[in-house]
């Protein structure tokens, strides 16, 4: 996040001709799919974003944090896990992927967890909103950030679920420790003893007002908000 808010105040500092050329808005183009008239360069990568497609210069724009060394590895083993567990083979090994997804509440946590059961199946997702259960417990746990690195590690060789959801705990730079890299994205040895589950770290974002009305709805025992009425 450091390399983000570096990028937009050094935006911010800029005099109002520097930023107004930054932005390139003597630049227009047309947008071929509703034939108007745009002006400015897309710094951010909005119209990706918009698509669904992880911004194609991830590895060169400046406001982007660095893409941790070993990412692409990791979705690359948990595509070929699923695949295997999905179609009843019999894994080649004993290392496991796990995603751990950060759910930061009333940010499309229902949407991603609906996803990861559809393509995933039902069987390698938890239950209740992809929420696990405690050793020795019958409820979902949403403070998986609570969880020490040996739970985890306990929980991923007795289930056979591929995906935890952590919403109501902040998350632990613990589990860093589990991905084989740092808070800045290098590289961490491995615990010999404990090579799986390894972690891929997975969030999903929403627009600030639009979570802002979810929450308001979802908080607010069903009443319709002044905007509804």
């Amino acid at each position: 996040i450091d390399s983000v808010v570096a990028f937009l105040m050094n935006l911010a500092e800029l005099p109002p001709q520097q930023l107004w050329d930054t932005f390139g808005m003597d630049d227009e183009k047309n947008d071929g799919s509703n034939g108007k008239k745009s002006y400015g360069k897309d710094l951010f990568s909005l119209e990706e974003l918009e698509q669904g497609k992880c911004p194609s210069g991830i590895n060169t724009a400046e406001w982007l944090p660095p893409r941790p060394w070993n990412s692409e590895e990791l979705s690359s083993m948990f595509q070929s896990k699923a695949e295997e567990l999905k179609t009843g083979k019999e894994a080649r090994n004993e290392e496991t992927v796990l995603i751990w997804y950060e759910h930061i509440s009333k940010a499309g946590g229902t949407t991603f967890c609906g996803l990861a059961k559809t393509n995933l199946g039902q069987s390698l997702v938890p239950k209740y909103f992809c929420m696990p259960k405690r050793l020795d417990s019958d409820l979902a746990d949403g403070r998986v950030g609570s969880w020490t690195n040996e739970e985890l590690i306990g929980y991923s060789k007795r289930e056979s679920h591929l995906l935890v959801a952590n919403e109501w705990d902040p998350f632990s730079h613990d589990k860093l420790k589990l991905s084989g890299r740092t808070l800045d994205g290098k590289k961490f040895p491995l615990d010999p003893q404990h090579t799986s589950p390894q972690l891929l770290f997975v969030t999903t974002l929403r627009d600030p007002l639009d979570r802002l009305l979810s929450a308001y709805l979802f908080f607010g025992a069903g009443e319709s908000p002044p905007c509804c009425e």
